[in-house]
């Protein structure tokens, strides 16, 4: 006889602490690998290597910032409720940074320890953008920016996120080799983001879909956000 299986229930708001927090910590431990940052992150990297007075978050979330900005362009229609992603990306700039000053002082010299971090932190990150699409609140503005392509030029999800990717990752380059004149921050940890990145995500989805109900704890809270998205969608 089947028995069904008993859920952990409320975890909408908590989804977007932990994918925050998640993230923050999968990032920086594939940084102290030095194996090279995923394709989006690497931008900001190379922004903070290359202009001293910003840090990794703070560059994160002012690019953030300027794609916001593209975003609204694209899609030919100001909505207030997206600025929200902005806020949700300063929030994970912040914490970025707080688990990098943690880290600060871990120097790895063996190679192994550094694919051990590199390996961790990847899957880690996975982790946390898995939960980080579980919540209802604001996604970050590169998940915003990817589904402005799909509205405004109708193009599949996959192809307007494959598309995206590489532009970042060319991007990434011409930075790197206009501040070092070399490429930094791309290499093999790239493409192995590139091509595991997906399917942990979907194995990790698989797993909470069995054993977590992300159904919001506080069903106001999700009702205002509901509100505003539909308001929004009518602007």
């Amino acid at each position: 006889m089947e028995t069904t299986q008993k859920k952990i229930k409320g975890w909408g708001e908590l989804a977007f602490v932990l994918g925050t927090v998640l993230l923050a910590i999968g990032v920086s431990l594939m940084e102290k690998g030095g194996f090279g940052m995923s394709m989006v992150t690497s931008m900001s990297y190379i922004i903070s290597l290359g202009v001293e007075a910003l840090s990794f978050g703070t560059a994160d979330y002012l690019l953030q910032g300027l794609l916001l900005v593209f975003y609204y362009i694209i899609v030919r229609r100001f909505r207030a409720v997206h600025l929200l992603s902005f806020l949700s990306a300063f929030l994970f700039g912040v914490t970025l940074d707080g688990v990098m000053w943690l880290l600060r002082g871990v120097e790895l010299t063996s190679v192994w320890a550094r694919i051990a971090f590199f390996g961790v932190g990847m899957a880690t990150n996975a982790l946390g953008v898995a939960v980080f699409f579980k919540t209802y609140l604001p996604l970050q503005v590169y998940e915003l920016f990817v589904e402005g392509l799909c509205e405004r030029f109708k193009f599949p999800l996959s192809r307007a996120k494959t598309g995206f990717d590489i532009a970042c990752c060319l991007t990434a380059a011409a930075l790197s080799l206009l501040f070092f004149g070399e490429l930094r921050a791309l290499g093999i940890g790239t493409v192995m983001c590139a091509l595991f990145n997906g399917t942990l995500i979907g194995i990790y989805h698989k797993i909470m879909d069995k054993y977590i109900d992300f159904s919001p704890a506080c069903p106001k809270l999700h009702e205002i956000f509901e509100g505003w998205k539909n308001t929004g969608a009518k602007a």
